[in-house]
């Protein structure tokens, strides 16, 4: 998200005076390196200590010493390393290691649908009442970003409204105009980890069983992830 896009965010009227919460590709060097350029769509950002001047989701996370001390990012590494590396034929071992799902977290973007007023419970008629208000917004934010693949973590009652024209691939698998699109459930969601890790890599084989090319092509030139690791999480 850039300066100019947040600022022209925070002035809608529906936004003004209350915290904003601004996010998008948590680091922009791993993002370049990464082998599938992945983007979560999640509803909204929570923090306790969030105050009136709200924060950027993307500092917190890259300034955080430990990048996945939570479930939530726990799991989005390791499904950011799952879509990385899986294909028609190979899934990824489960659970990758610590440092490769912190890299993979980093290497991700998030955009959440209600950019402001961030609440521990969403309400989804809410999520759905910020994604018809923001639309345009939003379209603009996820097209500069360009992701290969998108994962609507729990927010799928907002994507008919961003998306009006879709097309269903398999069962969760979706081709829109920004690129193709999962139906997941949210990082947070109250069921065993690798029950949703291996169900993510059913929804990706099933679409590119039934459409060659569903899943994005990895990168080529892209240097390996598991090399950069040492940059970023020195021993």
């Amino acid at each position: 998200m850039t300066p100019e896009l947040a600022q022209k965010w925070k002035e809608l009227d529906h936004h003004r005076g209350k915290a904003f919460i601004a996010d998008g590709i948590i680091d922009e060097e791993s993002w370049a390196r990464a082998p599938r350029k992945v983007l979560f769509l999640l509803k909204e950002a929570y923090d306790t200590r969030l105050n009136s001047d709200g924060f950027d989701l993307r500092t917190l996370v890259k300034n955080r010493r430990d990048k996945i001390a939570g479930p939530t990012w726990w799991r989005m590494g390791c499904w950011a390393y799952l879509l990385h590396n899986v294909d028609a034929t190979h899934t990824p071992c489960f659970p990758p290691s610590r440092s490769t799902m912190r890299l993979a977290v980093l290497s991700s973007a998030v955009v959440n649908v209600k950019k402001s007023d961030g609440k521990k419970r969403s309400d989804m008629k809410e999520i759905a009442q910020y994604a018809e208000k923001d639309r345009d917004l939003l379209r603009q934010q996820i097209s500069e970003i360009g992701p290969d693949i998108i994962v609507a973590g729990g927010s799928w009652a907002a994507v008919p409204i961003i998306w009006d024209v879709r097309k269903k691939i398999s069962n969760r698998f979706h081709s829109t105009s920004a690129g193709p699109l999962i139906n997941f459930w949210h990082p947070a969601a109250q069921i065993h980890n690798d029950l949703l890790y291996y169900s993510l890599a059913g929804i990706l084989q099933a679409a590119e069983s039934k459409a060659a090319g569903a899943i994005p092509p990895r990168r080529k030139h892209v240097a390996s992830m598991t090399d950069t690791v040492s940059q970023l999480d020195p021993a």
